[in-house]
């Protein structure tokens, strides 16, 4: 099967400098997928470190290369086209559909209802909406959405339930099996997250600033990039707790991130919009405790927090028990380790790109047979 992958961005190199969901879902898939299939893939290629903000200063650059992706996808050889994010769909059902060829939107979450205020800006944030409802209503073969969740907003935005499949996110099993814990204080708290308002890294501060009268070795480590950063050090000076909060921005190599979650006595998540959480599968890979707030994703994911725990949304007192409990004896039992990694081998990367594979080809087969129909 030959697959056109068109995506915005893609790691530049083997070590997978990954700065999201998305980025993840193309590195590993793609390299699970060209085992037993021909793929091409479309995307700029980046080691992560520029922060790439949705902005209108973005637009013009995003057009150019929407614009080259449109011209290079007609002349790629394909049986099928997947889009990975909203700013590709559009091009991807358009080679799609000039080529006639069946196209697969993947969908990490359905942002309709947050554009306009969640850290996009006004402006960016009104395209953006506009964007997606009008893609919605496009006639696509086939959804892959990376979680319940997903579906379920993709259905109550107008798309036929029959046409979404779920296939979630995952991790790579050989990575997490040879990664060496980072050495890191005995009670380090780790979050990994673009820094935007709404992934709510300010709540864990926040809690950590509630415990650190408690814990004076207690060590905040911040792994992301994004708008928010310098407001965190604003907040983590104005409560105090500026010493024990180490904001790293960007880590070029996935291996050192998980390094890096592997070493921490916790990792914390406390975004309120998330499609699937890959960082919270990956805790739970390396059997590493974790507090993640309580929202449709992190309940899927976790299957309602097997190994870890699930606290209230926005509530950083409610975050900061969980943590002193937690801290207080910071060596997890060995049952719930070894139930969180259960849990997390059905999201392993391999076993993901080989449900992707197979949903793909369906789609081809049932493009194949409507072609026929129509010809007889």
């Amino acid at each position: 099967m030959r697959i056109l992958l068109i995506t915005e961005y893609l790691p530049a190199t083997y070590d997978a400098e990954i700065t999201g969901g998305v980025e993840a879902y193309c590195h590993y898939v793609r390299r699970h997928l060209s085992k037993e299939h021909e793929i091409v893939v479309l995307a700029r290629l980046t080691d992560g470190r520029v922060w790439d903000d949705a902005s209108i200063r973005s637009i013009p650059g995003r057009l150019w290369f929407l614009v080259a992706t449109f011209v290079r996808g007609l002349t790629t050889q394909a049986d099928v086209i997947v889009g990975t994010t909203n700013v590709v769909h559009g091009v991807a059902w358009l080679v799609a559909r000039l080529k006639r060829r069946p196209v697969v939107f993947w969908y990490a979450d359905v942002l309709i209802g947050h554009w306009r205020s969640d850290g996009f800006g006004r402006a960016a944030g009104w395209v953006g909406e506009t964007v997606e409802r009008v893609l919605l209503k496009l006639p696509v073969d086939r959804y892959i959405a990376i979680s319940d969740s997903t579906a379920a907003k993709l259905v109550s935005h107008g798309v036929q339930s029959q046409r979404v499949t779920v296939v979630p996110c995952g991790f790579e099993p050989q990575l997490v099996a040879s990664v060496v814990p980072a050495e890191l204080p005995p009670r380090s708290v780790v979050t990994v997250s673009r820094l935007v308002p709404y992934k709510r890294v300010d709540v864990v501060v926040r809690a950590v600033a509630e415990l650190y009268a408690d814990f004076s070795d207690l060590r905040l480590v911040v792994i992301g990039q994004g708008p928010e950063m310098g407001g965190l050090l604003g907040l983590a000076d104005a409560l105090g707790v500026r010493q024990c909060v180490d904001i790293r921005g960007f880590v070029p190599s996935h291996r050192d991130v998980l390094a890096t979650i592997a070493g921490s006595a916790v990792l914390v998540s406390a975004s309120e919009i998330e499609g699937f959480g890959i960082v919270v599968v990956e805790a739970m890979a390396l059997g590493v405790p974790y507090v993640v707030s309580d929202i449709p994703a992190h309940r899927e994911v976790t299957g309602g927090g097997v190994g870890g725990t699930l606290f209230p949304a926005g509530d950083h007192a409610a975050l900061a028990t969980e943590l002193k409990r937690l801290l207080s004896d910071p060596l997890p039992a060995r049952g719930a380790r070894d139930a969180a990694r259960r849990h997390a081998e059905k999201y392993a990367w391999p076993t993901i790109a080989h449900e992707t594979a197979r949903i793909l080809e369906q789609v081809v087969e049932n493009a194949r047979i409507g072609s026929t129909a129509r010809l007889r």
